[in-house]
């Protein structure tokens, strides 16, 4: 007698991260009607995947956030992304204040996601919470982490913090050579930018096209 193998919470997310990669929307869709049929809609793994995999349906990301009986650090972080994603940047400020409200703590993830949107902003005061979070916290500023910080003090004006930040990071790559050089350009500092494009390339760094732009 055959039996039907019936796929189960552990098959969809996979599924779903494919049509993510494919841009099929209507393909996720109908994985999610088949998620629904096989009644693991309430895994968290999966409707956090359903979030990430939404992306630029913010709609649609939002409908299932909301539906969420039960949340983790990765969802929020997923929908912060989406609104993102949706040039809603001002608008991810309430999810960040509702994260904090529902008493869960931010992880270095959640803190890049939000860096880079305050950045577009410009919004140093709550750029500098986030900071200030980093701090109390005690996180490691890693290459991502570091990045991002730069990034915002630099869109902010703030050039001062961003040279300290640059110092501090241990381990750098060509992302963040490019930040920095490229904050120092939009800064009307062309001097510092060019020597620090030197030592780039004494560091034995990758070039890319930021860089070489910035150079000429």
């Amino acid at each position: 007698m055959n039996r039907r193998t019936r796929p189960n919470k552990l098959t969809f997310p996979f599924l779903l991260k494919d049509c993510s990669h494919l841009s099929d929307l209507q393909c996720g869709k109908q994985i999610q009607a088949d998620v629904v049929k096989n009644g693991v809609d309430s895994d968290i793994y999966i409707q956090n995947t359903l979030i990430h995999f939404y992306g630029k349906e913010i709609s649609d990301a939002r409908w299932v956030f909301d539906g969420m009986c039960f949340r983790t650090v990765v969802s929020w972080n997923s929908i912060i992304s989406g609104y993102i994603e949706n040039s809603l940047t001002d608008e991810c400020i309430f999810p960040f204040a509702r994260m904090q409200g529902c008493g869960f703590t931010l992880d270095e993830t959640t803190m890049v996601v939000l860096l880079f949107a305050f950045a577009e902003l410009g919004n140093l005061n709550v750029g500098k919470l986030v900071h200030s979070q980093v701090i109390v916290k005690s996180l490691v500023v890693n290459l991502q982490l570091g990045t991002a910080l730069l990034n915002m003090y630099f869109k902010c004006g703030v050039i001062d913090l961003a040279l300290h930040i640059f110092r501090r990071i241990s381990e750098r790559n060509v992302w963040t050579w490019s930040a920095m050089i490229w904050g120092l350009a939009q800064h009307g500092l062309a001097k510092e930018a060019l020597n620090l494009f030197q030592q780039l390339k004494m560091h034995n760094q990758e070039i890319d096209y930021m860089n070489i732009h910035i150079y000429q």
